[in-house]
């Protein structure tokens, strides 16, 4: 579908996804205090708008516990470190 060839997700080791009626970033928020993960990625989230973007999840040999805020600007993907709103 267009991804990365060295993609987490291509190794069965990240998912994307968001759930219905609950805010991403308070989702995301929530996994950073609870979960142990490799990377946390809060994706193309709107702040007011709670179901804006998407939340990447991965779990791998790695586990680094890193956030990030993936955000639009001129036209390009840039990652920010941490949870941004």
């Amino acid at each position: 579908i267009g991804g990365s060839r060295t993609s987490q997700h291509m190794q069965g080791e990240a998912a994307d996804f968001e759930i219905p009626g609950l805010s991403n970033y308070e989702v995301a928020k929530w996994m950073k205090q609870n979960l142990n993960y490799d990377q946390l990625i809060l994706e193309f989230y709107t702040p007011g708008v709670p179901n804006s973007g998407w939340i990447h999840v991965s779990y791998g040999p790695r586990m680094r516990n890193q956030e990030l805020t993936a955000a639009r600007i001129r036209g390009r993907t840039r990652y920010m470190q941490g949870l941004v709103q």
